[in-house]
């Protein structure tokens, strides 16, 4: 029994491996028709995303909410600590300067990230209620129009 197990982790873990494989080619793939905004802010985030919304909702759904939030809340950590953290050591040391340039439009998700912030705090007072879930919902619809209309064609690295 427990050799099924370990030979099926090892298994997924392939899968997954290779599923992420193909996320980075495809991410370098489509980098070159648009621009960092809308591939890192939509397309990869919600690759990234959705095996975990899977997740959540089947630990709701078997009555665990506790293990839902906790596994949302330690997936927001991880992505913005160490995920980032690695991005930005690896990427500055690929650099000949040591130095990232990225687009004005990332810039401005990083700004969309301090308002979701915000959201966090009114939620650790708040409690997790129908409300704060469709507010947060309207807060990414709000970040999804205004960075489609607001897209600029053509943009260049800008050097910070």
């Amino acid at each position: 029994m427990v050799f099924y197990a370990v030979v099926r982790a090892l298994v997924t873990l392939v899968f997954l491996c290779g599923g992420a494989w193909s996320v980075g080619e495809g991410g370098d793939i489509l980098g070159d028709k648009y621009d960092a905004t809308i591939l890192g802010g939509f397309l990869i985030a919600w690759l990234n995303t959705a095996p975990e919304t899977i997740f959540f909702i089947t630990a709701l759904e078997s009555g665990k909410p506790d293990v839902a939030v906790g596994a949302m809340s330690g997936s927001v950590i991880v992505v913005c600590t160490v995920a980032f953290g690695l991005c930005v050591l690896l990427g500055a040391r690929a650099r000949p300067k040591g130095t990232i340039y990225v687009f004005w439009g990332v810039r401005k998700q990083a700004l969309v990230l301090l308002v979701t912030l915000l959201m966090v705090v009114l939620l650790a007072f708040t409690g997790f209620n129908y409300l704060m879930g469709v507010l947060a919902i309207m807060e990414y619809a709000a970040f999804l129009i205004y960075s489609l209309m607001n897209r600029e064609d053509g943009q260049t690295h800008e050097e910070a």
